[in-house]
């Protein structure tokens, strides 16, 4: 899925193999205000996920001038799976560059350390109804830019498609608003086929 308004972003999300132990201990409360038995998306409460998530902006002005500024966040998500409907997401690792004027290269983003320390510091809760995140349930003191992070790291976690086993152009409601998102299987596997 590619946007272009005044900035094209790109947003990458890797698969990594599951991680066994828990990252929520708190079952009290759900996000979910309703829950759909999972057809597509099995995935075993009490597991915890693992995935590299890289997200890349560059920015610049038509007919300004050639440069262009950019901005990358990567980080490890971790996703907690509590129930069929209600999952944590938690980030690791958190990393924020920005381009350098003066190099092809990325640097250290001013105040990254403390943009690192805030993304990592809550967890989100959400409610996943196989494939689509429906509901967020932030923490108490989420700074909102925060809270948008992670749901550009959700948007790139969701699946809107009604099978696995055939290639589906589907209309997905994320932090991009709606768009539309093609999909080709392969291997019996599903890969979002981006142009």
């Amino acid at each position: 899925m590619r946007v272009i308004i005044p900035a094209v972003v790109t947003v990458l999300a890797l698969l990594a193999p599951a991680r066994a132990g828990p990252l929520w201990n708190d079952d009290s409360s759900t996000c979910a205000t309703r829950c759909t038995a999972p057809q597509k998306f099995r995935y075993a409460p009490g597991t915890t996920y693992e995935f590299d998530y890289l997200a890349e902006t560059a920015t610049s002005m038509e007919d300004a001038s050639e440069d262009t500024a950019r901005l990358s966040v990567a980080a490890t998500a971790l996703v907690h799976v509590i129930s069929d409907c209600d999952m944590v997401l938690q980030l690791r690792d958190v990393s924020v560059k920005e381009s350098d004027p003066n190099s092809p290269s990325m640097r250290s983003a001013p105040d990254s350390a403390r943009a690192a320390a805030l993304l990592e510091r809550q967890p989100l809760r959400f409610s996943f109804q196989d494939g689509v995140v429906e509901e967020l349930c932030p923490s108490e003191g989420e700074e909102l830019w925060a809270l948008n992070v992670k749901r550009g790291v959700l948007s790139s976690f969701q699946n809107g498609m009604t099978r696995l086993d055939s290639d589906q152009t589907v209309t997905e409601v994320d932090v991009a608003g709606r768009c539309p998102a093609e999909y080709q299987v392969q291997n019996k596997g599903w890969y979002p086929h981006c142009e």
